[in-house]
């Protein structure tokens, strides 16, 4: 039986300045909203990308289809004019995506013919809520930001013979990014100065590892860059690493029903979060 290969993504609303339609209203609403609106984009050339199939998997759970609908001129043989003609044939391959509301966390599933990596097909998804009515006319700004997977790096990090420097990149606050003793005062500041994105950094002769590791997975968990300078023991010199050496995901059958797609998302993204 052929299986998918899903991809995490964190689906973020942040405040704006701006007073919407919307105003107050909560940022599951809005996300359910704008995904059953069943959004469509224009591509490059003539091609033609949307949200369908929507359905409900739970209170807060939801799946759909995302897909791009591209011309094509099709060959074929007619036997009864014994002709051959060409005819113009739309194709719409599609992919299956599971959405966790409140949290925002969100699988999908990877098609080779809808993108080339998995980064891609994730902003295709941002650019298809930001063409939604009921985000248009929202109070929020919309991030969607690939989920890596910080086990290679955090083994960097717990192995390195020295760590010199230690980057974070942050956005807005987000209801439920929970990191409270050092992710949320961050995201708080930002908000307060009126800015979009910040980075903090900590530079030392040798970094704490097991401080740096809890840090790492709690913004890994928001879809935040981390990086650090530290020297491994197979390197010579101090050099760059980052926590995007590869997406986080899992494998599901073809088959498989809805509910257990999600339950295997929930359960990669609750191991990340674990003791973040």
């Amino acid at each position: 039986m052929a299986t998918n290969a899903f991809c995490l993504y964190r689906v973020r609303l942040f405040e704006s300045s701006q007073r919407g339609f919307w105003e107050g209203q909560d940022r599951s609403e809005v996300l359910r909203r704008a995904i059953s609106s069943k959004p469509s984009l224009f591509g490059r050339g003539r091609n033609e990308w949307h949200i369908g199939n929507v359905h409900e998997i739970s209170s807060r759970a939801i799946a759909f289809r995302m897909g791009r609908e591209s011309p094509t001129l099709k060959e074929s043989f007619d036997p009864v004019s014994h002709d051959f003609r060409k005819l113009n044939e739309p194709i719409g391959p599609s992919s299956l995506a599971v959405f966790d509301l409140p949290l925002g966390v969100l699988a999908i599933a990877m098609r080779s013919s809808l993108a080339t990596n998995p980064e891609l097909l994730g902003k295709r998804f941002e650019e298809l809520l930001r063409a939604s009515g009921p985000l248009i006319e929202s109070s929020y700004n919309l991030h969607v930001g690939p989920i890596y997977d910080p086990s290679d790096f955090i083994e960097k990090l717990r192995s390195a013979h020295k760590i010199k420097m230690f980057f974070v990149n942050f956005r807005r606050p987000n209801p439920t990014d929970i990191n409270k003793w050092f992710q949320q005062p961050l995201q708080n500041a930002l908000a307060l100065a009126e800015g979009e994105k910040g980075s903090v950094g900590f530079d030392g002769e040798n970094l704490n590892p097991e401080i740096l590791a809890s840090i790492s997975k709690a913004f890994s968990a928001t879809g935040d860059e981390v990086k650090a300078k530290m020297q491994l023991p197979d390197e010579n010199s101090l050099r760059w690493h980052k926590n995007k050496s590869s997406m986080l995901g899992f494998s599901a059958e073809d088959g498989v029903s809805l509910s257990a797609v999600y339950e295997e998302m929930m359960s990669i993204y609750a191991q990340l979060k674990e003791e973040s």
